[in-house]
């Protein structure tokens, strides 16, 4: 994308008062994206670099090239249902400053809401999103929730969100999930993964804090603030394709305030000296290398992309920088399918893989007519919850499966939950399939996931660079960096990007508001159950509601008290 496309470039006033006002971000996922935005709204001079052809990273939709006929859009392709949290505290602010192409308003205008045009209930015919059947959810569901372990469960999930900070960095950051829950069956496993949400990692390995902070932030209003500046309400997907209705309007608003956005060009090198960075080398999809000068640079790249260009010499000025290799990585993204009909209910699948399938067409009015050669009516974004067990067809992992297995697997979950109409699919009416652009599959060799998300295992957090590093002109506007939130989520990729500008505006003297950075601290009865069981954290004893196979163990380690700094 390029600034000669739109309007003459609108520049916010400000900059640097001390001259150095050149930007250079690579990676325009929502931290570099938002980066990008706050500091061209304060005058200075800004470059985005993008590896991809699309902006938006691992939320950005894809298309299928060439399947779009008469006048329609190309298919679109994503990496998984992605959902727009209300309690997230600073993206929907960010999205809140970016007009529509359409109308007035802006592009949080283009989410589907909860009693507006997503309809939440177990029965009914139509195509509103979360449909089920509700015999058949009830046959599915039902027998995995009433394990012998429920109550243990609910004692543990309730431990988890009312553990304070104090705890949460001390105790269980230290410990895996399993540690702090004590063994679970497979069935209550599913469950605990279902309520928290978007832990991917296996839980021998995932840190208990990581799980905390994922059912306090993933849980609509238990566990945060409310809603953060800028939201409508606790949760919302895209009105179709995440291009359509928020990267690509980001980018064209960039550009007009002056960004200049160059996709498809991917970061190869840093350089530097005495512990400062001196340059970057990018690298154009021609194979072509240019050099990229600036006084400020901003690390927006994936983590096992980060490691790569991170030199000795800066990580010697900051060691947190050569810590990346401690971190875990969870994947995400699954199919896209479409379909000619009859509609298949969108459905959520307790079962060895965790899929969770939603009708991102019903979202948009008039979607064969608009997406396609005009034949396909439903278009299902699918997601999988977890990776490293077997499925129901060939006892392979998600990650063993080949390419047509992998698909064969969700299929076979599908139709687990909903025989009567999944089960009873037509292949002669799936128009065409993909997988999630994640995912790249190579003759001979399991597959490859191209950007992997943070996955905060035990112990993470001392592996964790600051979004303001050590390195005076390096900063990191990414999940992995350290964040109130702690998690991978575009919220706290958002956080680390404000962070970063405020320190850049802090440096270059700039006579300006700093960029809203808020915390994940709860408010009310919550905090008071908080600093409660921080009381009880520093007396040795357990949170009050871990009462059934409590976890007894105190981590031999020095307390980390660096986590402080963030609020």
């Amino acid at each position: 994308m390029s600034p000669d496309e739109h309007d003459e470039p609108v520049a916010g006033p400000g900059g640097a008062a001390d001259g150095r006002n050149r930007v250079a971000i690579f990676g325009a996922g929502p931290g570099g994206l938002s980066a990008a935005l706050e500091l061209v709204e304060r005058g200075f001079d800004v470059e985005l670099y993008e590896k991809g052809a699309f902006l938006g990273g691992k939320s950005r939709s894809e298309t299928l090239a060439g399947s779009g006929t008469a006048g329609r859009k190309d298919l679109p392709v994503e990496s998984g249902p992605h959902a727009y949290w209300g309690t997230y505290q600073h993206w929907n602010d960010t999205l809140s400053r970016v007009p529509a192409d359409a109308g007035d308003g802006s592009v949080l205008d283009n989410l589907s809401y909860s009693g507006k045009d997503v309809q939440h209930g177990f029965g009914g015919s139509g195509r509103n999103l979360f449909n089920r059947h509700s015999r058949e959810f009830a046959r599915h569901f039902l027998p995995r929730v009433l394990t012998r372990q429920l109550p243990r469960l609910v004692c543990k999930i309730a431990a988890l969100a009312t553990s304070g900070l104090a705890r949460q960095h001390g105790q269980l950051e230290h410990i895996s999930l399993t540690e702090y829950t004590g063994p679970l069956s497979r069935k209550s496993f599913e469950i605990m993964a279902a309520l928290i949400s978007q832990v991917k990692v296996d839980p021998d390995h995932v840190s208990a804090r990581e799980t905390a902070r994922n059912l306090q932030i993933f849980s609509g209003h238990f566990g945060a603030k409310g809603l953060g500046r800028g939201a409508q309400t606790v949760v919302g997907i895209t009105a179709g394709p995440a291009d359509d209705a928020i990267f690509a309007p980001f980018g064209r608003h960039l550009a007009k305030l002056g960004v200049r956005i160059h996709t498809c060009t991917e970061l190869a090198e840093l350089t530097s000296s005495e512990g400062r960075v001196t340059g970057a080398r990018v690298r154009e999809s021609s194979g072509e290398s240019r050099q990229v000068d600036a006084d400020w640079y901003v690390l927006a790249v994936p983590q096992d992309v980060a490691q790569t260009v991170l030199t000795p010499d800066l990580v010697d000025r900051d060691p947190l920088l050569g810590r990346l290799d401690r971190l875990g990585e969870q994947w995400l993204g699954a199919a896209n399918v479409f379909l000619t009909g009859p509609p298949m209910p969108n459905a959520f699948c307790l079962g060895p893989w965790q899929l969770v399938a939603v009708d991102y067409g019903a979202a948009v009015p008039d979607f064969s007519a608009r997406y396609g050669d005009g034949t396909a009516q439903q278009w299902m974004s699918i997601d999988l919850q977890t990776w490293d067990y077997p499925g129901l067809l060939y006892g392979k992992t998600a990650k063993e499966c080949t390419k047509e297995e992998f698909f064969n697997e969700i299929l076979a979950h599908l139709a687990a939950i909903h025989p009567t109409s999944w089960g009873k699919l037509d292949r002669a009416n799936i128009v065409r399939w993909e997988i999630s652009p994640l995912l790249r599959y190579e003759p001979g060799t399991p597959v490859i996931n191209d950007e992997p998300l943070f996955g905060a295992v035990v112990g993470a957090f001392s592996g964790q660079p600051n979004a303001v590093t050590a390195v005076d002109n390096l900063f990191i506007a990414a999940t992995y960096a350290r964040t109130t939130g702690g998690i991978d989520a575009m919220d706290c990729a958002c956080e680390a990007a404000r962070r970063s500008v405020n320190a850049i505006l802090e440096r270059t003297g700039a006579d300006t508001e700093p960029a809203f950075v808020d915390t994940y601290d709860t408010v009310g009865w919550l905090k008071k159950l908080w600093d409660y069981d921080d009381r009880r954290y520093r007396k040795g004893k357990r949170n009050v509601f871990d009462v059934l196979r409590p976890y007894r163990g105190r981590p031999e380690v020095g307390v980390d008290s660096s986590w402080r700094e963030l609020l």
